[in-house]
């Protein structure tokens, strides 16, 4: 039992301790008090505060003496090194086999920002300067410098290393014509997270205002970072990264490779930055052509969506650590995750990679319903869809470009106007440079005289510029979304707000032509279906309502073309991480095995049970396991040995039974003796002082 001063008046036995510390594992939202208040009722007792404060010293204890023992198993395991949980976090990906097969994109992950779990920042009241202006007050957070055990976090101080004010014109100016620069219409004005003006409020309430993880494909947990007063910054991204680069979409992508520390490290790696199936749909047309996963060879069917499905899972933290100290935040942070990697992940491994195959299976078994929609279509071979793709790409492309001569005209007549009002207004400066742009363009025109309003090139220009506007805000990039949106209510909610402003832009520019075109509606565009639904398309710049790529039949075809290709993939993919896993859980018994007798024989049976302890923490999980992994063997389909192979990391190999021997001609004890016992009394020492 554990007792939270040296003359005891409230004792609180381990059993209880560990019985919280599991139930809140299985159910986040359950705190200290309402526990606590559940003993006092089976007591009989009247609730009393100081009992929750009382309880919550012990509780720190507990883990501190779980987390020491856990530390000294490893140690006796030798996987006290830097790193080993990173490097070994998850037995699929990462436990590879001798004469495997190489694949183009052998190790795959998804980091993402989440915000529910703040922590709340105690102030004094709020002040006022000498304007009259509210200013937040001084700090009341408790000074507690204890660290959380473990490795999943990295240190604020190695994220704000990738920190830097006007990051984006840092990689601009770091080679000439970077790929950083924004593409007309892009992603950026979508990607409303990253917007700090959304979340400046909640930065003045909150320290930290969420937590940026990384996570495998299968769900385990490679590192995780808080944010600190802001949202979701680039700095989380590059510092995850990097750290993932050294030891094992979109904008983001470019980002990482023109960084100056990191695109070498990237490059060496073979880094790529991709789209996540979700928030694919916040992204514009063009880009989902080249970052979706559906679309990048060796993606296989992963969504590349595994931090929103731990997201769903993590929230219920947010109940006991919104109001926690940054202590208790972190600590209640990393025992979770600890036990979503042992008891979430690893024990639903073998159901996720039997779901993965037979999703497999299935889309592939579609392969004859496309051989008939292609010979109903009149298209001869699977490759012309991999010509429409491109066709597609080269279309959106084209958006971004008008003419250069109808180019000019529009912008000669835009610096005519402009210096007439300018003539009619003021600022003789502006007039100055605006007459020099003028010069300019027409020198570039050919000369001849300057246009007035009457003239016939002016008239042509204004109409075209009219017509320019309007042609832009068909926003043709967007429908190709819609076509894909309305599968999705949530992802059409997300996008409504930016859908409704093009929407506007389209009607005023629509009312600007002669004669003025039909305004839409936003019920039309929801009812909208298919690109040929959209008859306005003809008044763009090419009509592409016939091409057989903008057709429904036609690229739904395409779609199930990529699915096709990504199930082949994801079939190549499986037939590797199911070795490695049957073949991991083998080497993992047979080492801990050996261990423990080892321990055992030395006469460390306490360390030899804890041993024991952490190969039944999984173990357990092991006949599940086959038993799931053999049904599948049984699918039509399934093209994998279930043998057990050899892994190419020979660490679980085993060692040679010896001990070291001690200066006095014994043998070295693995127990340490008393110096543990002196940590962890330092350790209760230590918070009794600051709960003081």
């Amino acid at each position: 039992m554990l007792v939270a001063a040296l003359f005891a008046s409230v004792v609180v036995t381990v059993r209880a301790l560990e019985l919280f510390r599991v139930l809140q594992l299985r159910c986040p939202r359950m705190g200290i008090q309402p526990f606590v208040r559940a003993l006092c009722d089976i007591h009989g007792v009247a609730p009393r505060p100081y009992l929750s404060t009382q309880f919550s010293i012990a509780y720190d204890v507990y883990l501190a003496i779980l987390a020491n023992v856990d530390a000294r198993v490893q140690a006796a395991l030798g996987r006290d090194t830097p790193n080993w949980r990173l490097k070994n976090a998850c037995p699929a990906c990462m436990y590879k086999l001798e004469g495997e097969v190489p694949i183009p994109l052998p190790f795959l992950a998804t980091i993402d920002g989440n915000n529910s779990l703040k922590q709340f920042w105690r102030r004094e009241r709020e002040e006022f300067d000498a304007d009259g202006k509210s200013v937040p007050g001084a700090s009341k957070e408790r000074l507690d410098n204890r660290v959380a055990p473990g490795d999943y976090y990295l240190p604020r101080d190695e994220v704000d290393k990738w920190s830097k004010e006007g990051l984006e014109e840092l990689m601009r100016g770091f080679v000439p014509g970077s790929e950083v620069e924004d593409e007309g219409e892009g992603c950026t004005e979508w990607w409303q997270n990253m917007k700090e003006d959304m979340m400046a409020r909640a930065y003045g309430m909150y320290d930290e205002t969420g937590i940026f993880p990384a996570l495998c494909r299968h769900g385990f947990l490679l590192v995780v970072v808080d944010m600190v007063k802001s949202g979701e910054l680039a700095k989380y991204g590059f510092a995850v990264t990097a750290h993932l680069l050294r030891d094992i979409g979109c904008k983001y992508g470019k980002m990482v490779r023109m960084h100056p520390a990191l695109s070498g490290l990237a490059a060496d790696n073979n880094f790529r930055s991709l789209v996540g199936a979700f928030h694919g749909h916040a992204h514009n047309r063009q880009c989902q052509l080249s970052n979706l996963a559906t679309y990048v060879s060796g993606m296989g069917l992963e969504d590349l969506e595994g931090c929103e499905k731990y997201f769903s899972q993590s929230n219920g933290l947010a109940a006991t650590t919104r109001y926690a100290t940054a202590f208790h935040r972190q600590q209640a942070i990393t025992t979770y995750m600890k036990h979503a990697d042992t008891v979430g992940a690893y024990q639903g491994l073998s159901l996720l990679l039997a779901s993965k195959y037979r999703r497999a299976l299935k889309i592939k078994g579609t392969l004859p319903l496309l051989r008939q929609t292609m010979a109903s279509m009149g298209v001869e071979t699977r490759s012309v869809f991999e010509t429409w793709l491109q066709k597609e790409k080269t279309y959106l492309a084209s958006l971004k470009k008008e003419p250069a001569h109808e180019t000019l005209q529009m912008e000669y007549y835009q610096k005519l106007t402009r210096r007439i009002e300018t003539q009619r207004r003021h600022a003789a400066e502006v007039y100055v440079k605006t007459l020099d742009a003028v010069q300019d363009l027409e020198i570039r025109l050919g000369g001849g005289p300057r246009w007035v309003p009457e003239d016939r090139e002016w008239v042509e220009a204004a109409a075209m510029l009219r017509n320019r506007r309007y042609q832009r805000a068909l926003v043709i990039a967007r429908m190709f979304e819609l076509s894909k949106v309305n599968m999705s209510d949530t992802a059409l909610q997300a996008r409504s707000k930016g859908v409704k402003s093009a929407l506007d832009t389209y009607n005023t520019a629509a009312a600007a032509l002669s004669p003025p075109r039909t305004p839409l509606t936003w019920d039309q565009i929801v009812d909208y279906a298919f690109l040929s639904d959209f008859d306005l398309l003809r008044e763009g710049r090419e009509d592409i309502r016939d091409e057989p790529w903008a057709q429904p039949g036609g690229r739904l075809a395409m779609d199930q073309h990529f699915k096709l290709l990504r199930a082949d993939e994801e079939i190549t993919r499986l037939n590797l991480e199911i070795p490695r896993f049957i073949t991991y859980m083998a080497d993992e018994e047979a080492f801990l095995i050996h261990h423990e007798g080892r321990l055992r024989d030395n006469g460390n049976t306490v360390l030899a049970h804890q041993v024991w302890l952490q190969r039944w923490e999984r173990g357990r999980f092991h006949a599940l396991h086959m038993d799931r992994l053999v049904k599948l063997s049984k699918e039509p389909g399934f093209t994998v040995s279930l043998l057990r192979g050899v892994s190419v990391n020979k660490e679980r190999e085993m060692p040679a039974a010896t001990s070291a021997p001690r200066e006095d001609g014994g043998e070295e004890e693995e127990d340490g003796g008393d110096g543990d016992v002196d940590v962890v009394a330092d350790a209760l020492e230590h918070i009794l002082r600051i709960t003081a």
